[in-house]
């Protein structure tokens, strides 16, 4: 994602908001994505979604210190998925 296309991404999210709209993003790992960091640091609130059996605990702490622990509303465990090969 390059920087101009974050940006443009943000300032559509953050004109939705303004007009009292909810805005729901899925977005991937963030410590793999910064473009996921900058978007969930620029959200209101995030819920943080772990893979039962893939994620780590320490990653999910590093997920709420990155993020800001103030955002998260909850956490939601989700099934483990078949691996594709």
């Amino acid at each position: 994602v390059t920087l101009v296309t974050l940006q443009a991404e943000l300032g559509a999210v953050a004109e939705r908001a303004r007009s009292k709209e909810r805005v729901i993003v899925a977005l991937p790992d963030v410590l793999r994505s910064p473009a996921s960091l900058a978007i969930a640091r620029a959200a209101d609130a995030a819920i943080l979604c772990v893979a039962l059996g893939r994620s780590a605990i320490a990653e999910a702490e590093q997920i709420l210190d990155e993020v800001g622990r103030d955002r998260f509303l909850g956490s939601v465990a989700l099934p483990r998925t078949k691996e594709t090969p």
